[in-house]
Protein backbone atom coordinates (compact mmCIF):
# COMPACT_ATOMS: atom_id res chain seq x y z
CA UNK A 1 0.00 0.00 0.00
CA UNK A 2 1.72 3.51 -0.86
CA UNK A 3 2.09 5.81 1.55
CA UNK A 4 -0.87 8.62 1.81
CA UNK A 5 -0.25 12.03 0.63
CA UNK A 6 -1.78 14.20 3.10
CA UNK A 7 -1.71 17.68 1.24
CA UNK A 8 -2.93 15.87 -1.65
CA UNK A 9 -5.92 14.56 0.42
CA UNK A 10 -6.29 18.08 2.19
CA UNK A 11 -6.59 19.62 -0.81
CA UNK A 12 -9.17 17.23 -2.36
CA UNK A 13 -11.09 17.36 0.77
CA UNK A 14 -11.48 21.51 0.82
CA UNK A 15 -12.23 20.82 -3.00
CA UNK A 16 -14.81 18.50 -2.59
CA UNK A 17 -16.25 20.81 1.02
CA UNK A 18 -16.10 23.97 -1.64
CA UNK A 19 -18.08 21.85 -4.45
CA UNK A 20 -20.81 20.57 -2.18
CA UNK A 21 -20.95 24.35 -0.61
CA UNK A 22 -21.19 26.18 -3.52
CA UNK A 23 -23.72 24.04 -4.91
CA UNK A 24 -26.01 24.88 -2.28
CA UNK A 25 -25.08 29.02 -2.30
CA UNK A 26 -22.73 30.29 -4.45
CA UNK A 27 -22.47 32.77 -2.49
CA UNK A 28 -20.14 30.61 0.20
CA UNK A 29 -17.24 31.72 1.09
CA UNK A 30 -14.34 29.01 1.60
CA UNK A 31 -11.47 30.16 3.56
CA UNK A 32 -8.76 27.93 4.81
CA UNK A 33 -6.71 28.55 8.02
CA UNK A 34 -3.26 28.47 7.58
CA UNK A 35 -3.48 26.59 4.28
CA UNK A 36 -1.18 28.67 2.51
CA UNK A 37 1.50 25.74 1.75
CA UNK A 38 -1.28 23.65 -0.33
CA UNK A 39 -1.14 26.39 -2.64
CA UNK A 40 1.67 25.04 -4.27
CA UNK A 41 1.93 20.97 -5.00
CA UNK A 42 4.93 20.83 -3.17
CA UNK A 43 4.24 22.75 -0.62
CA UNK A 44 7.06 24.57 -1.05
CA UNK A 45 6.91 28.53 -2.06
CA UNK A 46 8.16 28.34 -5.72
CA UNK A 47 6.33 24.99 -6.46
CA UNK A 48 4.00 24.46 -9.06
CA UNK A 49 0.32 26.07 -8.28
CA UNK A 50 -2.16 23.91 -7.09
CA UNK A 51 -4.48 25.53 -9.49
CA UNK A 52 -7.79 23.01 -8.37
CA UNK A 53 -7.31 24.11 -5.01
CA UNK A 54 -6.91 27.86 -5.56
CA UNK A 55 -10.08 27.75 -7.79
CA UNK A 56 -12.08 26.10 -4.93
CA UNK A 57 -11.13 28.85 -2.49
CA UNK A 58 -11.90 32.01 -2.04
CA UNK A 59 -9.09 33.68 0.11
CA UNK A 60 -6.78 32.22 3.31
CA UNK A 61 -6.39 32.81 6.98
CA UNK A 62 -3.41 32.88 9.07
CA UNK A 63 -3.20 32.58 12.51
CA UNK A 64 -0.10 33.97 14.53
CA UNK A 65 1.59 35.94 11.46
CA UNK A 66 2.72 38.45 13.40
CA UNK A 67 2.23 37.60 17.07
CA UNK A 68 1.52 34.36 19.15
CA UNK A 69 3.21 31.43 16.85
CA UNK A 70 4.87 30.40 19.93
CA UNK A 71 3.50 32.27 22.38
CA UNK A 72 0.40 34.68 23.21
CA UNK A 73 1.94 38.08 23.58
CA UNK A 74 5.39 37.32 21.93
CA UNK A 75 6.18 38.08 18.60
CA UNK A 76 6.35 35.70 15.83
CA UNK A 77 10.03 34.10 14.58
CA UNK A 78 10.63 36.49 11.52
CA UNK A 79 11.40 33.18 9.31
CA UNK A 80 8.01 31.41 9.79
CA UNK A 81 6.46 34.85 9.06
CA UNK A 82 8.55 35.67 6.19
CA UNK A 83 7.71 32.31 5.12
CA UNK A 84 4.02 32.47 5.39
CA UNK A 85 4.07 36.17 3.78
CA UNK A 86 5.87 34.95 0.25
CA UNK A 87 2.46 32.65 -0.03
Amino acid sequence: MPFANYADEMRQFVIEISDKAKGFNPDFLIVPQNGSPLTTVSRNQDGVLALDYIAAIDGLAQEDLFYGYQKDDKASPSEEREYTEYF
